[in-house]
């Protein structure tokens, strides 16, 4: 009887056990949200260093490393955009843009700072 309660109760832990995981990641998410981090010191995952992944702009990288509006962090590694409005169109899909970047525009200046 013994035997079989504990072996009950391990069942019931390695069920509950992915749940909690879980519930702990999104807690961290939460907590995590709201900090900033410092991604001057990240490897920067643009394909096409200097232009924006999404339009193909240049970028002003000390902006963009400054300003969360303006990058966004993707498998540890740090994607810099010309707006904000590049940030949540990258976000949709990151790997369409990793593997297949628009082409830098040649003659391309930096986007104008948005207030």
């Amino acid at each position: 009887m013994l035997r079989h309660t504990l072996s009950r109760a391990l069942c019931l832990l390695c069920l509950a056990a992915p749940v909690l995981l879980v519930a702990g990641c999104k807690e961290a998410e939460k907590k995590a949200e709201g900090k900033a981090v410092d991604v001057s010191k990240m490897a920067v995952g643009n394909p096409n260093a200097g232009y924006c992944p999404v339009t193909g702009n240049k970028i002003d990288v000390a902006k963009a490393t400054a300003d969360p509006a303006v990058h966004s962090i993707h498998k540890d590694k740090v994607y810099l955009f010309c707006c904000p409005g590049c940030k949540p169109e990258f976000e949709k899909d990151p790997e369409k843009y990793i593997k297949t970047p628009t082409a830098p525009k040649t003659g391309a200046t930096p986007a104008p700072a948005q207030k």
